[in-house]
């Protein structure tokens, strides 16, 4: 009898699809996510660039053509972040299916588990139903003459630039400016860029076209709508300037962590995406005071009512916020526009 080590059947047991699970559509749906995301080594933008070679010496790739190996590598990294989101929607559907299992009674507790099943299989069917659209529009569009025009219509940028397309696309909205003393940032970007002369210039651009001082009444009326109590700690207890005391360093701090925190598996990129693309038509202080602030304040706020100053400052500081859920956030008023877009049959 063949011996099987207890390791290899525990993986087999755990990946195991039975008649059962091939009838449920939402497994049927994404079964192409799990082959084309297992065992494939992606490190940020280090993969990005496969020649003939190494994707026929990778046995992933052994019995398709390279071709086809860089679509696959192309479109697992367009969409990271939904790719995420997905799989761990598939862990926690799992974990409440073997919550229902135990709930053998009916009861409070097995009606919310199964309420809360569906509600996460709704979500990855929104989310699947999402990703196909996303790559239909980008085959449409990927050989315009207009690439930045079309990444542009009904906020397509917003869900993550294809690799492929992303420095081209980065070259159309990034111009000659003045040069700045380099920082923490310019070291993140050299980090998720792999590029220095991408990273200085994308650093210089982002430099000079953020102007938030001219905006310190749009940002005290946000704070006083949806986080009154945090805007009478800052002006009252603390008395500091809101906009440079506070706004500033939280967006610079929250970036570089952000883009540091996600610079090898390549989530950082759609970051850079949304704030690359939205400054070519002045966008760029609209992203960051209607969008990025108020996702980065939704996972932090309550950090910030310390009454010694040294430790606000330290939070301040080191803030961390999960990056996949603030972009999903800030794509929800985004996705109307995107599923009004027209699409074509192909």
């Amino acid at each position: 009898m063949h011996y099987v080590p207890p390791s290899q059947r525990l993986f087999q047991s755990r990946h195991r699809v039975s008649r059962k699970d091939l009838k449920d559509c939402d497994l049927v749906l994404d079964v192409d996510v799990d082959a084309r995301l297992y065992g494939v080594p992606l490190v940020g933008p280090h993969a990005m660039n496969f020649s003939g070679s190494e994707s026929e010496a990778s046995s992933i790739f052994s019995e398709i053509s390279s071709d086809s190996a860089m679509d696959i590598c192309s479109r697992m990294q367009s969409n990271l972040s939904v790719e995420c989101v997905i799989q761990d929607n598939k862990k926690r559907i799992s974990q409440e299916e073997q919550t229902l299992r135990l709930l053998t009674q009916d009861g409070g507790g097995r009606s919310q588990a199964k309420h809360e099943l569906q509600r996460l299989k709704d979500e990855n069917r929104c989310l699947l139903r999402r990703r196909d659209l996303l790559e239909r529009r980008w085959c449409q569009v990927r050989n315009s003459s207009a690439l930045l025009i079309e990444s542009r219509r009904n906020g397509l940028y917003w869900f993550g630039l294809p690799a492929d397309l992303r420095v081209s696309i980065y070259q159309c909205c990034l111009t000659q400016v003045p040069k700045y003393e380099n920082d923490r940032l310019f070291e993140v970007l050299c980090k998720c860029l792999d590029d220095n002369c991408l990273a200085q210039q994308m650093f210089c651009n982002l430099r000079h076209r953020q102007s938030l001082s001219s905006h310190i009444a749009i940002v005290t009326a946000k704070l006083h709508s949806h986080y009154p109590g945090l805007l009478f700690h800052l002006q009252t207890i603390l008395q500091l300037d809101v906009l440079h005391d506070f706004v500033q360093p939280l967006l610079y701090h929250s970036i570089c962590n952000a883009l540091e925190q996600h610079a090898a598996d390549g989530i950082a990129l759609e970051l850079l995406d949304i704030l690359v693309v939205s400054m070519p038509f002045h966008e760029l202080d609209t992203v960051l005071l209607d969008d990025l602030l108020i996702a980065v304040l939704a996972q932090t706020h309550y950090k910030f009512f310390s009454d010694k100053i040294d430790e606000f400052k330290r939070q301040l500081k080191n803030v961390r916020f999960e990056l996949v859920t603030a972009l999903e956030s800030m794509r929800q008023r985004k996705i109307g526009a995107l599923s009004d877009g027209k699409l074509t049959s192909t």
